[in-house]
């Protein structure tokens, strides 16, 4: 028996140095991420912020910060002050949570470790804290630069942020904003009725409050002063200052009242049209009579009474003055500003965009602007001298001359040709004569129209942007430095970029040269169309895999009788959309 006992005893005692393995499976952590690490700046105190990781991170800060004076080779004590030409490092320690490890081996990390600090995102070196907790805890620390004598900030300023509207879609991107010279902007957002918990994304309703936060950086060579001696602004109103990690937040508060009136339906006016001889006429009459909308007599653009005319198009184009006379073989376009009257506001849906459509002379006319703002406009076909009867014995007129030759598509608008490689019976002849008569697209010559040539994503985005009455952009900033402001896309591309029609090919870059994509064509389409949802979620086409950002559009496109695809199992939708294939989609989508 004590021999048994023994045996039991000697079994206990060797588990008992055993490493405990757990039943339940192990996961490993390889990468570690840890914020709120304020930088070191010179003559600034260490006041020991406290370093954390995300709440659901299956590991956690172990005990506090340490910074090391690595030029006096010592520990940095509390509210001691950094100092220029001096090297830092910072130290935490991170431990595991239940049921994780990091992976390791006996002597390295097989992992990445992170520190968000400054607005920046820097690599941590990994290091071992104890040798029998290597799967418990490690050490990370990065050393940063010897410190130089930075430039104090004490004024920030943000601009281009689009204000909450009743029914407007909240928009927050910290790259469409506009900041001062020595600040970047590195995160935005909305919050409803000041949750923090919960950053708001949705359309703006009647009596709520809305606070814009932006979270700044300070760019090289700067620091931010005490937030009690910060000043900053937000479209010119005075903001909140807020310290965040080595970072600034700027906050400024809306309130919404009650919802305004919509004046909905045509804005419609009558005007004397152009006539050879005579003047140009500055008294435009609402066909309207429910008082809802009025002349901006004091728009500083019109000419007078909100009403401007035109004469020419394009680079040709100036404005008439009352003592101007209307020529024949000239175009002419009129453009009548209009404002709400108090207690209501031009109908938009939930991106801002207009749904009050406009009428001059009993035509449709172009309408453009926001809901406190808006104008028409209407472009006369060019006048034409009245020919006059000639004798029946006179002399056999002489050939006419040949009509001079008109520049290439820019593309800008061209009367409509027949167009010597655009036959009747192809599938695309009614969709580019009606875009040419629409003042969509011209030709690329006077007798050309190369239907079967790449479109370019300028091209397709400015297509888009007439085929809806080419309305004004939204207020933002154009974040590409590839779309320069005299192009003749670029309101297009802003239009499209501020109402979510399409982004970049990079948070700096658009690409308007480059050809676009059939999936791309009809995913622009789709998004101008509000993203419906198609009947089915069923797809024939064996290249539209159910995850491509394209496959919900196409569904819709098919469905709608837009496009049917390049075969009967294919969409091809990498392969360049030509402009014969836009022009048919924009027009089977307008008259569908």
């Amino acid at each position: 028996m004590k021999r048994f006992l023994s045996i039991i005893l000697s079994i206990v005692t060797v588990l008992s140095i055993l490493p405990i393995t757990s039943m339940a499976k192990t996961e490993y952590i390889r990468e570690v991420s840890i914020y709120n690490i304020a930088p070191p700046v010179a003559g600034k105190l260490w006041q020991g912020s406290q370093p954390a990781a995300t709440s659901d991170a299956p590991y956690s800060v172990y005990g506090t910060v340490e910074w090391i004076d690595e030029t006096e080779e010592r520990i940095l004590k509390n509210n001691e002050q950094f100092k220029i030409g001096h090297v830092y490092t910072v130290q935490i320690r991170v431990e595991v949570k239940d049921g994780y490890e990091f992976d390791s081996t006996a002597t390295e990390y097989n992992m990445k470790g992170y520190f968000y600090s400054g607005g920046k995102c820097i690599e941590a070196k990994l290091s071992k804290a104890f040798e029998y907790q290597r799967w418990a805890m490690v050490v990370m620390s990065y050393t940063f630069p010897a410190l130089k004598e930075l430039e104090k900030i004490e004024y920030v300023a943000i601009s281009d942020v689009i204000e909450p509207k009743i029914g407007r879609q909240s928009i927050a991107r910290e790259q469409y904003l506009k900041y001062s010279e020595n600040i970047e902007g590195i995160n935005a957002y909305w919050l409803e009725n000041y949750d923090w918990d919960n950053h708001f994304s949705g359309v703006f309703k009647e009596s709520k409050r809305y606070t814009f936060v932006v979270e700044l950086a300070p760019k090289d060579g700067y620091f931010f002063a005490d937030t009690t001696k910060m000043v900053a602004s937000i479209n010119g109103r005075v903001a909140e200052v807020r310290a965040g990690s080595g970072t600034l937040l700027v906050l400024y508060e809306y309130k919404t009242g009650k919802a305004l009136e919509k004046v909905m339906g045509i804005v419609t006016f009558d005007i004397d049209a152009p006539a050879i001889g005579a003047h140009p006429s500055f008294e435009p009459k609402d066909n309207r009579e429910d008082g809802l909308y009025y002349l901006d007599k004091q728009h500083e653009g019109s000419t007078k009474n909100g009403v401007i005319w035109y004469e020419g198009v394009g680079n040709n184009e100036r404005k008439m003055t009352e003592n101007d006379t209307f020529k024949a073989n000239e175009n002419y376009y009129v453009a009548i500003r209009v404002r709400p009257v108090q207690g209501y506001e031009f109908d938009t849906d939930e991106n801002g965009d207009l749904l009050v459509r406009g009428a001059i002379n009993g035509n449709t006319a172009i309408a453009a602007g926001n809901e406190e703002a808006m104008f028409v406009g209407y472009a006369f076909t060019p006048l034409k001298e009245a020919e006059t009867e000639k004798p029946k014995d006179a002399e056999k007129p002489s050939e006419p001359e040949k009509e001079p030759e008109k520049p290439t598509e820019n593309p800008q608008e061209e009367p409509k040709l027949a167009f010597t490689d655009v036959p009747k019976d192809q599938y695309y002849y009614d969709a580019v004569m009606w875009a040419v008569d629409e003042g969509i697209t011209g030709g690329t010559s006077t007798t050309t129209f190369s239907p079967d040539a790449p479109c370019t994503r300028g091209q397709v985005v400015t297509f888009l942007h007439r085929m809806i009455g080419s309305p004004e952009p939204a207020a933002i900033g154009m974040p590409f430095t590839d779309v320069n402001e005299d192009a003749y896309y670029y309101k297009s591309v802003k239009w499209a970029l501020g109402s979510n029609i399409t982004g970049g090919t990079s948070a700096t870059t658009f690409s308007p040269d480059t050809a676009c994509t059939r999936g791309q064509v009809v995913t622009f389409l789709w998004r101008t169309a509000g993203q419906p949802e198609a009947k089915s979620d069923k797809c024939d086409f064996t290249d539209v895999g159910s995850d491509s950002y394209y496959y919900k559009a196409v569904l819709w496109a098919v469905e709608q009788g837009i496009t049917g695809g390049t075969s009967a199992d294919t969409f091809s939708p990498d392969s360049p959309c030509t402009r014969g294939q836009v022009v048919t989609f924009l027009y089977r989508f307008i008259n569908k």
